[in-house]
């Protein structure tokens, strides 16, 4: 993904959600190209079809030396024909408070961002264990200005850098039994749309035009897919079988303007990707405590990138992304596995390399994982981990072209191998939950004519060391149920790219957040300090281009943060 440092808060509000699942490791088997890193599934509550429910909830928040904002949200389930029709719906409204202050037009804090949205669930029992699903998501983020610092908490610009974000989804879903099997098809469209406003006052004289000057772009990404499955899971042998086929477009359209002259169009181009693919996987039984599990994907992609210059780029592959796992599991005791896995992202096309050769080949992952998540002492003590080790092919970096504007290159191969080590100790009232990873990510060979800087080999945004602590109590307040939690994270040093232009150290930073609650019937109060310390760092993003090589830039982590809520019926 790219790390950018213009929109504060680029994902959706967290709003009625059920459980979140997150899949370590490459994912391609059965999530498809991209899944590289691993798969983080936000799972939404389902509509109800039998119980009207609803709920409130509000929140003030508040920065040190900063602004304050707040939040409203809420939730209605509303069922339409009792048992067989139910509408579900969620909607926010936030104003996240800024803290950056820019000196150059003497403004205090600039980046208060805003973000409303909503979510709606329509769901039909049609009959014979079949139910069909419709369901979209809205979101607008509206950034008053830039994340990104010079000195401190501020710095200086001739002109306000706004940011835009628009989201919009929606997904049809059948589910139902085909005889003892279960089939499942879902039809999804993805609609995002991103607007940047930069100072580019620095180009005036090579532009031919007055300061300030101003660089605008517009990014869109619309997808389009359809997957269908078939599964067993009830088997001895349990199994899936499916198809997917997905279609995106994304345009850009970047131009130059100064007060009295006209735009000067600066990049346009439009990207279009096709993706077909076929996958399964099965489980055997070895033992009653021995299973095994292999995956398989094939897939076809192809990349069209139509440019102003040198005109239409295409770029295909095919290839398979296999997996598998061999897993030892005892009820009383836990699970520990050995597992191999793959995935790919498809060749794509650089806007900013040599216009001779602007295709990029597609990134190869390959992991190995030996994990384990096993109970001792009864269930007082859970502990987990893994030894992993993984080598990434063709690794993809930003960096910034002779025209000052973003882009992405092929940095060359890299390995990546670490120890992973965490764990929940349960002391009622008291619950201790801690974790730790080392590793060491390091490119092993770069790629040539990309003018990278090939003698830090670290991987951009991979600490070494990463830690975290949290212990929470429950305890009776007032006559109350309450809990209380301390939390503590360490994010390890790092950087942030391969282009000595776009490099900065980054992280190496430590922050403990703090806070409380307590019930009342369905009432709940909270209470929560972030950043205790009010700790000071440069997070994993990066702000102007056009002033990288004049300003030492810092995306800092937020200040002291308070956040007071009330809720009932959430």
């Amino acid at each position: 993904r790219r790390l950018r440092g213009g929109i504060s808060g680029h994902g959706l509000r967290l709003v009625d959600v059920d459980r979140i699942e997150i899949l370590r490791g490459p994912q391609g088997t059965l999530y498809g190209t991209g899944a590289l890193g691993g798969v983080v599934r936000v799972v939404t509550a389902a509509p109800d079809l039998d119980r009207l429910a609803g709920g409130v909830a509000v929140e003030g928040t508040g920065i040190t030396n900063g602004a304050v904002g707040g939040a409203v949200e809420g939730i209605l389930n509303l069922p339409i024909v009792t048992g067989t029709v139910a509408l579900r719906t969620s909607g926010w409204i936030e104003t996240m408070p800024g803290w950056i202050d820019d000196t150059g037009r003497d403004r205090r804090d600039v980046n208060r961002t805003r973000r409303f949205g909503g979510r709606a669930a329509l769901r039909w029992s049609i009959g014979g264990g079949w139910s069909a699903t419709l369901s979209g998501v809205a979101q607008r983020i509206d950034a008053r200005d830039s994340q990104y610092a010079t000195s401190g908490l501020s710095r200086a610009t001739r002109i306000a850098e706004p940011q835009d974000n628009d989201f919009t989804s929606g997904a049809l879903t059948l589910l139902g039994p085909i005889g003892k099997l279960e089939a499942q098809a879902t039809t999804a469209y993805v609609d995002q749309e991103f607007g940047s406003t930069y100072d580019a006052s620095i180009l005036a004289s090579s532009l031919g035009v007055a300061s300030p000057v101003a660089y605008i772009e517009d990014r869109s990404a619309r997808l389009l897919s359809q997957e269908i499955r078939l599964s067993d899971p009830t088997a001895r042998h349990p199994w899936i079988i499916g198809a997917t086929i997905l279609h995106s477009t994304s345009r850009l359209d970047g131009r130059f303007t100064s007060v009295g002259v006209d735009t000067i169009a600066a990049r346009r181009d439009e990207e279009d990707v096709t993706d077909f693919a076929l996958f399964t996987e099965g489980t055997q039984r070895l033992s009653n405590t021995l299973d095994f599990k292999l995956g398989l994907r094939a897939f076809s992609t192809s990349s069209h990138l139509e440019q102003q210059a040198p005109g239409r780029v295409r770029a295909n592959r095919i290839g398979v992304t296999p997996s598998g796992t061999l897993s030892w599991h005892r009820d009383d005791l836990g699970l520990v596995w050995l597992r191999y896995a793959s995935a790919v992202r498809p060749a794509g096309i650089s806007r900013t390399a040599d216009p001779t050769n602007l295709r990029i080949p597609g990134d190869e992952l390959q992991s190995l994982e030996l994990g384990w998540r096993i109970r001792v002492a009864g269930d007082r003590l859970a502990l987990h981990g893994a030894v992993f080790g993984s080598a990434w092919q063709h690794l993809r970096s930003d960096t910034v072209g002779p025209d000052g504007l973003l882009g992405t290159v092929d940095a060359g191969n890299a390995v990546n191998y670490g120890l992973e080590l965490g764990g929940v100790l349960t002391l009622p009232p008291l619950t201790i939950d801690f974790g730790t990873t080392l590793q060491r990510a390091r490119l092993t060979s770069a790629s040539s004519n990309t003018g990278l800087d090939r003698d830090d080999r670290r991987l951009p945004v991979i600490p070494d060391i990463s830690a975290r602590l949290t212990a929470t109590r429950s305890l009776v307040a007032f006559g109350l149920p309450a809990t209380i939690y301390v939390a503590g994270r360490y994010t390890g040093r790092t950087r942030l790219s391969f282009d000595p232009l776009l490099d900065r150290p980054a992280g190496n930073y430590a922050t403990i957040d703090t806070g409380a609650t307590i019930d009342r019937g369905g009432w709940r109060w909270s209470i929560a300090v972030d950043n205790v310390l009010d700790s000071r760092g440069n997070s994993f993003g990066f702000g102007n281009p056009f002033t990288l090589a004049t300003s030492d830039q810092t995306v800092p982590i937020r200040p002291r943060t308070l956040t007071v809520r009330v809720a009932i019926g959430l």
